[in-house]
């Protein structure tokens, strides 16, 4: 999603900061942080298995840096 709806990243995480006076919010911020960390992490991981049924570490670093991004612009 953070890749491919509308024009990228920010398109997502505008919304998202609306959101951010709720705990759920927060709490949901910091499982990204937690499972997405490096390409090697659970969440990078599930995504690579999911698109290619397998590990694919090109993916895995792209998928890292988009979580990277969404969170830069949601930063409480």
């Amino acid at each position: 999603m953070l890749r491919n709806f509308g024009r990228g990243v920010s398109d997502v995480a505008g919304p998202f900061r609306s959101l951010l006076p709720d705990p759920a919010a927060l709490m949901a911020l910091e499982h990204l942080r937690m499972d997405f960390l490096v390409a090697e992490a659970l969440g990078p991981r599930r995504v690579a298995e999911f698109i290619y049924g397998r590990s694919d570490l090109d993916l895995q670093t792209d998928v890292v840096e988009f979580v990277r991004s969404f969170l830069e612009e949601t930063s409480p």
